[in-house]
């Protein structure tokens, strides 16, 4: 027996010891974000659909409507509804904005709707909430809201993507948080790109490395390419918001009303 192995054999069944730790702990962290993920899956999925109390000024089914078929109807049904249940006022000013009768079917139903049933939404249930106390959510519906139609409702569907943003929860949309976010991807990647590659190619080909201007400019290059852009964004957003705040939010052209910080707080 060499004078290595003299050295590693006493220390063996320790290292096992420890390798069998860090295999239970790796073990117990893994299931442990698997329930997370699980039960983050689950909240989503719960929050995306259930029953909904809704109360409307004028109820569809007073005019024989419902809420699925009303951009189904002809248009001449949508605008005398329109007509009946509208003020001349209002009326006036629909016409000044487009006469109604060359409005689309799908822009006359959505003013029925908005203008006319104007359905609000009072309370909500989750999913597994509604499919195991329904007859509990009935009764508390009929002593609580005795007005409001109680309606299943899919939250996350198509519509809810192409839907401009609303407060609204009926009518709410993320159309344009996802039109933004391209827009923003779509500038920075015009911008961005060609003074990045501009930049790296002036800095190996054309720049004197004597230059102090030079220098700053690599400096800023490395210390991005090892430092998050997290801790860039945070330190931008602290220029922005403090440095620029007189700008940036309007204060400097007289845009903030008295009493209100330039920072809107």
């Amino acid at each position: 027996m060499n004078h290595g192995d003299v050295l590693f054999e006493p220390n063996l069944p320790a290292r096992h010891r420890k390798a069998r730790w860090g295999l239970w702990l790796f073990q117990a962290a893994t299931l442990v974000g698997i329930v997370v993920l699980m039960a983050l899956l689950y909240n989503i999925i719960n929050n995306t659909m259930g029953i909904a109390a809704i109360e409307y000024r004028i109820y569809p089914g007073a005019l024989g409507l419902d809420l699925e078929t009303l951009p189904q109807q002809p248009k001449a049904r949508l605008i005398e509804i329109l007509e009946t249940y509208l003020s001349p006022a209002v009326l006036r000013t629909l016409e000044r904005e487009k006469p109604l009768s060359e409005r689309t079917r799908e822009n006359l139903a959505t003013l029925v709707l908005e203008r006319v049933f104007r359905p609000k939404v009072v309370t909500t249930w989750p999913l597994t909430t509604s499919l195991l106390h329904t007859e509990a959510i009935i009764q508390f519906t009929h002593q609580h809201y005795p007005r409001a139609e109680l309606r299943w409702m899919v939250w996350f569907n198509s519509r809810f993507l192409t839907r401009p943003q609303s407060s609204d929860p009926i009518r709410a949309g993320v159309r344009t948080a996802i039109l933004g976010s391209l827009w923003l991807v779509a500038i920075t990647a015009i911008t961005a790109l060609p003074l990045g590659v501009a930049a790296a190619i002036y800095l190996e080909e054309y720049a004197r490395k004597d230059r102090w201007i030079n220098r700053v400019i690599q400096v800023n290059i490395n210390n991005l390419a090892g430092v998050p852009s997290i801790i860039y964004g945070i330190l931008g957003l602290a220029i922005f918001v403090r440095a620029l705040e007189p700008i940036t939010s309007g204060a400097v052209f007289g845009a903030v009303p008295e009493g209100v910080t330039a920072s809107g707080r």
